[in-house]
């Protein structure tokens, strides 16, 4: 993380009643289940989602902003998680569906998402999924001229209008890591604002464009709610400008995600300051600027997810006299969370088998590959570890399922779900070696 991490807050657990508690067996619990019976059941490494946690998060979100301005409508990031599970969840959840790729425009429509309520965003879409798009009714976001020519000669061939938003980047450094800046001058997302009313002339002269909206994503976990306003202003003012100078109403105003995920370790506002920061002045300019109720589009993927999901790793072997530090190496690593290793992400860790005891030493946890990077967590507190005990990683459930990997040839792990109706259901099978070869050929 961009920030000093508070290591007492890191190395303390804090039940969370309802999702996290340490039974009478010393063991730890997620939504009502222990940690040790779920790896004995479904082996390690597993990752464990909680539909009531994602329910949970998403109604939060949605009540915070629809208090305030009640034309508001959140569109799930399927990058985030795009588990068909936890789509189908919160497409039942009325959630919108913010896509990428053409496999991704493939997961929303299988899971219902009605053409309409699809966002089509990414600095690259190619014609065959710019197609399918138009076809489905999608709101395309576009991120270049050349993009915005491509869409209309798309459109014409069709012989349709292609709906259109356009990203513009309001120039906006929101503290986060340099990575995850993304609406900075010369951003590879999207148009500078410099050229915001240029672009949209361009687009108010193509037959097969009907212009929709406007779009930004400034940025990802960005803690400070500060940018948000910042970067409304600036879009909002964009909105007027657009209406006054090119007579264009803007029906649709897509501000994005990067709400960050409250890691237990972390002080993060709660989302209500955030809907706060961008109300207040998404408000006030809808009344200067005389506009005409627009809808209102957020894209939170971690904000929602993150918090569902644990990840379940076995302890295969404990070094603690051939090195000057103590190594605890697990069954999964880069392979298996990517994010923790490349230290973007820092998740609390414990051993589910032994929560009451007492701990007693500092050791680094490594996963199985073979590079120096694959450390999942450096100096951990935690109890006295053996082969065979069970760790649990909390708040793993965005971008670690999404960024899976085959790297020294590990399948893939399992996922499960608890249910609302408290049933446990396996979402995604655990790999066998035959996977790992499915789509080779062996050469005679």
């Amino acid at each position: 993380m961009k920030k000093e991490i508070d290591k007492a807050r890191l190395n303390q657990f804090v039940p969370e009643k309802g999702y996290l508690e340490i039974n009478e067996r010393g063991h730890l619990e997620f939504d009502g289940f222990d940690c040790v019976e779920l790896a004995k059941e479904f082996g390690t490494p597993t990752y464990v989602i909680s539909e009531r946690k994602i329910k949970e998060n998403y109604y939060e979100m949605l009540r915070a902003f629809t208090n305030i301005y009640r034309n508001t409508k959140i569109a799930y990031a399927y990058k985030a998680n795009p588990l068909i599970a936890v789509l189908k969840i919160l497409n039942e959840c009325g959630a919108l569906a913010e896509v990428i790729s053409s496999g991704e425009l493939l997961l929303a429509n299988l899971v219902g998402v009605k053409g309409s309520n699809i966002v089509f965003n990414g600095p690259y879409k190619d014609r065959e999924s710019i197609r399918s798009a138009i076809r489905l009714g999608a709101l395309i976001n576009i991120e270049s001229f050349r993009e915005l020519e491509i869409i209309d000669e798309e459109a014409g061939k069709l012989g349709e209008k292609a709906r259109i938003g356009i990203r513009i980047n309001p120039i906006v450094k929101t503290g986060t890591i340099s990575e995850w800046e993304t609406a900075l001058k010369g951003s590879k997302f999207g148009i500078d604002l410099e050229h915001a009313l240029k672009v949209y002339e361009k687009a108010k002269e193509k037959k097969n464009i009907e212009i929709v909206g406007i779009h930004c994503h400034i940025g990802s976990q960005i803690e400070d709610p500060r940018p948000y306003a910042i970067a409304t202003e600036r879009i909002m003012d964009t909105v007027g400008e657009i209406k006054h100078k090119l007579g264009i109403e803007i029906q649709v105003i897509d501000l994005g995600g990067g709400f960050p995920i409250p890691f237990r370790y972390a002080n993060v506002p709660p989302i209500e300051a955030f809907a706060e920061a961008i109300l207040k002045p998404f408000k006030e300019r809808i009344e200067k600027y005389d506009l005409d109720n627009p809808t209102l589009i957020l894209e939170p993927g971690a904000r929602i997810v993150g918090t569902s999901a644990i990840l379940l790793l076995k302890v295969g072997l404990v070094k603690r006299e051939e090195s000057s530090k103590k190594w605890v190496i697990v069954d999964g690593g880069a392979n298996v969370i990517l994010r923790a290793t490349q230290g973007w992400y820092v998740y609390q860790c414990f051993c589910c088998n032994k929560m009451r005891e007492e701990r007693k030493e500092i050791v680094n946890i490594g996963g199985p590959l073979c590079y120096t990077g694959d450390v999942i967590a450096y100096d951990r507190e935690l109890p006295h570890l053996e082969e065979g005990d069970i760790l649990a990683l909390l708040d793993c459930g965005a971008y670690t399922i999404s960024t899976l990997n085959r790297y020294n040839s590990y399948p893939f792990p399992a996922v499960v779900l608890i249910r609302e109706d408290r049933t446990i259901k396996i979402i995604m099978r655990r790999e066998t070696f035959g996977d790992l070869l499915m789509n080779q050929e062996l050469l005679l």
